[in-house]
């Protein structure tokens, strides 16, 4: 008679099982990368690099913040010699919900598209595979609204809860877990306007071209030649 009560269990337990996999937490955003510049290859980011601090000047309305996400993914390698790969990863786009530190929405929920796509490999039993992703995680567009928030010399934390969206090489449509990104707003137009007389250093240069007006770079508003 404990026949139907074990099996039962079993069920639940697959159930359960099941949900798990369903919020596929084997994909997720582990942390921002720094973005960093080199005079031939341009911007790029380690995702072994951690950054800090992140604070966005909404001073001026055609500013934007770029993120270099780092997308971890635990989707195994099956290793068949006979079939296609079914675990590689393409992440195609970002869905990024703003709200204030008490949980208040900004702006209506928005995605955006990884600079250049990319692509992760499946990873080996009991490993991962990982890449970095540029997003425009806060477009101008965004900016302009968020300045109604800030008041001039003001600031403000918020939180960026950010997913990402893919597809396996099998055809399988991934959703990541949820990752949660604090940064702060500031309203600064004090000295925050650079011009190239007082730039010294090229590659300095190429670095607030990368990231101006964030993370506690000035905005550029003039390049040198």
């Amino acid at each position: 008679m404990r026949i139907p009560r074990i099996i039962g269990w079993i069920g639940l337990v697959l159930f359960v099982f099941t949900g798990c996999v369903d919020e596929n937490s084997s994909v997720f955003i582990s942390h921002s990368s720094i973005f960093e510049f080199d005079e031939n290859a341009g911007c790029f980011a380690s995702p072994d690099a951690r950054l800090a601090r992140a604070e966005l000047n909404v001073a001026y309305s055609d500013n934007s913040y770029e993120m270099a996400a780092v997308v971890v993914s635990q989707l195994v390698r099956r290793n068949i010699v006979t079939t296609a790969e079914p675990n590689g990863l393409y992440i195609r786009r970002f869905e990024v919900e703003l709200t204030d530190e008490n949980g208040a929405r900004l702006v209506d929920t928005y995605s955006v598209t990884p600079s250049g796509g990319g692509y992760i490999p499946p990873s080996p039993l009991g490993g991962s595979e990982r890449a970095v992703f540029a997003i425009t995680l806060i477009p101008s567009g965004v900016t302009s609204l968020l300045q109604d928030y800030v008041e001039p010399g003001g600031e403000l934390g918020v939180i960026a809860s950010i997913r990402a969206f893919g597809r396996t090489t099998g055809g399988t449509e991934i959703e990541s877990a949820s990752f949660d990104y604090g940064l702060k707003l500031v309203h600064d137009e004090e000295n925050a306007r650079v011009y190239c007389p007082a730039i010294t250093d090229p590659v300095d240069l190429g670095i607030m071209n990368c990231v101006s007006g964030q993370d506690g770079f000035p905005y550029l508003i003039a390049r040198c030649n």
